[in-house]
């Protein structure tokens, strides 16, 4: 069963570290073909010196060989004889040794077959005969031929490690861009993991704040924190919900009390504006006029509220366009009483004639 992370302290602790895994690896590879490369080319550098060393102390030896096997053939002094045999077994055990890095068998045969046909030193008049001359000329030559491709298969060697050296870092180029890929891709899934239940709970606060519902917390999905985020919104959506019916409901009933005392202060205007409990002065009239109109606008605004709280249940409007003027003036004309009794004189002078809006809640609110 693959392992989800439950909470966003896992969810980022294993994005960081499946991230960092190819890293690791490269690196850890990296040191692996550092540590090789470094042993072959110890290898390489301890072997090419052993093996040059013991090409030039051939090139000595057989030197040596030939000098001993002229001077014995001049002096035949058994001494000389005895150092020209050790010279030549000296000679013979360097080539058993500096075989195996010969590139070519037949510098090994060549100098064997010379070495033995070299055992037996053979003069006339003081000196090598013909044979042994020609002998000796021949194991000078081959012996240079042997120094030569020495010194090829020790310049091949380093050519090798330098192909190596090449190849191990193309092969380290392509795998750190085939490892930054798979990080990338990584980075972008984990940032599809946070990131998605984040943008999530920003879509349940703009559901909530436009007063829309935000569905059922069983089916967000992201890490434990967020889920309980989620849950506390819903919450809040809810508590919301139920303060905004309580609202309603209040203003409801508000405005049902109301009814029946304004209904009460109409009939009172009506009677006094027929006369009923007597004649009224032009003042009486004008008051008992502004009473009417009083007692009517706030019939208005009751009925304005209701119509307002029932348009907030049913959900948002759309704004409309509100003559500013003259909802104004009816503002104005509503306060008139109070403004004589205490002598405040009104003036209207607007710039804006008409502004956006909800229609029913600015008269509401202006009431």
């Amino acid at each position: 069963m693959a392992f989800i992370p439950r909470s966003l302290r896992q969810l980022v602790l294993m994005a960081f570290l499946l991230v960092l895994l190819p890293l690791l690896v490269l690196a850890y590879q990296a040191y692996q073909s550092l540590d090789h490369l470094s042993a072959q080319a110890a290898d390489i550098n301890r072997t090419t010196l052993v093996d040059a060393r013991r090409s030039e102390a051939m090139t000595s030896v057989a030197l040596e060989m030939e000098r001993s096997y002229r001077q014995y053939c001049v002096l035949v002094d058994p001494t000389l004889g005895r150092l020209y045999q050790n010279q030549r077994k000296q000679y013979s055990q360097m080539l058993d040794a500096h075989a195996p890095i010969l590139p070519d068998e037949r510098y090994y045969q060549t100098l064997r077959q010379l070495l033995t046909q070299l055992a037996t030193i053979q003069c006339q008049s003081s000196g090598p005969d013909k044979e042994a001359s020609a002998l000796l000329e021949s194991f000078s030559s081959s012996n240079a031929e042997m120094v030569q491709a020495t010194r090829a298969v020790v310049f091949s060697r380093g050519q090798q490690l330098q192909q190596a050296i090449a190849e191990r870092g193309q092969y380290f180029g392509w795998q750190a861009l085939l490892l930054f890929l798979v990080s990338v891709l990584l980075v972008v899934l984990f940032t599809r993991m946070i990131i998605g239940p984040v943008k999530a709970i920003e879509r349940m606060i703009n559901r909530l704040g436009e007063g829309r519902a935000l569905g059922s917390a069983a089916t967000f999905k992201g890490p434990r924190e967020l889920r309980s985020l989620a849950q506390r919104i819903i919450w809040l959506s809810e508590r919301l919900a139920w303060l905004e019916s309580q609202r309603h409901e209040f203003l409801r009933h508000i405005s049902h009390e109301l009814k029946t005392p304004l209904a009460s202060m109409r009939e009172g205007t009506e009677l006094l504006a027929d006369e009923v409990a007597g004649p009224l002065t032009a003042d009486q009239k004008e008051v008992v006029t502004i009473l009417d109109q009083s007692s009517r606008h706030l019939q208005q605004l009751i009925e304005q509220l209701l119509d307002y709280n029932r348009k907030l249940a049913d959900g948002p409007s759309e704004h409309e366009a509100v003559a500013l003027t003259e909802m104004v003036e009816q503002v104005v004309a509503a306060h008139s009483l109070p403004a004589r009794a205490k002598l405040i004189r009104t003036d209207i002078a607007l710039e804006a004639k008409k502004l956006l809006g909800r229609a029913y809640a600015i008269n509401a609110r202006a009431g």
